[in-house]
């Protein structure tokens, strides 16, 4: 997919960082007939969570033309969210604004990478290393190429966008302001894997997000991202993961404890490998 020997040093605009922040800058700017580069580290497709899209990202589909490939695709069709209450006792269902879909985020970022590729974006596989500055203006970055070429490649843009996400790419160049985790959520870990064969309800509620809470930060998200796998996460404190020894064993407590309405949903799942994240919930002040 990399295009990088084809790309001039100069731009109108450069992104780091191709999710779907970044695709979809990319594919608008091009679209308007805008110079883009956008420069991704990792190589697509890649694993990543944030499966669950919101009702107003179906428009934005809609206008990328995406519409028919996300059911091509066969991503399962979200028309809300069901919230399980402690002991499943009670529950409530929020609907979209917009039908939307749960995806394979490795399969939707690609299709949005190559969207604003056909658009006319530009992309480099790269590792920005140092963002360049002229005075209190962000003028350009400078990368390490993927392919293993150890020299640094320089490439200017009027403006620079920071898409790197969790990666702070600004905040941690001392361009923007700091990163602020917030106290109540920033002990707080995601275990999570996707699993074969998990319990849906019938129907078109099966393809919908659940939502199940145990207790004060403790609870358990269920996005189906197939016909035939669920993405399973389970959100506890940092000091849980430590008593139950290691994020596997967190996130089988989690099954058999979050709530019983879960527990039942898994008894015949298989699932592959247990990944985790922490400290998901940060802002940074000033972002521009």
């Amino acid at each position: 997919m990399s295009v990088q020997s084809t790309c001039p040093e100069t731009f109108d605009v450069v992104i780091v960082g191709c999710g779907v922040s970044g695709s979809t800058l990319a594919f608008y700017l091009a679209s308007a007939g805008i110079s883009v580069l956008a420069i991704e580290k990792e190589t697509f497709p890649r694993y990543h969570i944030g499966e669950s899209l919101t009702g107003m990202v179906r428009p934005i589909i809609d206008d990328m033309g995406l519409a028919e490939e996300m059911d091509r695709r066969q991503f399962p069709v979200k028309g809300g969210v069901k919230v399980m209450g402690k002991e499943a006792k009670r529950e409530f269902f929020v609907p979209v604004l917009h039908s939307t879909w749960q995806v394979k985020r490795e399969e939707f970022d690609q299709i949005l990478l190559e969207r604003a590729i056909e658009a006319g974006a530009q992309h480099c596989q790269g590792t920005v290393k140092e963002v360049i500055r002229e005075g209190d203006k962000v003028v350009g970055v400078k990368y390490q190429p993927r392919e293993g070429d150890k020299t640094l490649k320089t490439v200017r843009g009027s403006i620079v966008v920071d898409a790197t996400g969790q990666a702070t790419l600004f905040a941690n160049q001392g361009v923007a302001g700091q990163r602020i985790n917030y106290d109540e959520f920033s002990k707080q870990v995601a275990v999570f894997a996707q699993f074969k064969n998990a319990l849906r309800d019938p129907g078109e509620m099966g393809d919908n997000t659940f939502i199940f809470h145990a207790q004060r930060y403790h609870w358990s998200w269920f996005i189906p991202i197939s016909p035939e796998i669920v993405s399973i996460g389970i959100v506890v404190p940092t000091a849980k993961v430590s008593e139950c020894g290691g994020k596997e064993e967190t996130l089988s407590w989690g099954l058999e404890n979050i709530n019983p309405d879960l527990q039942k949903r898994v008894k015949e799942a298989e699932y592959g490998e247990v990944r985790s994240i922490g400290n998901y919930s940060y802002s940074v002040d000033p972002f521009v």
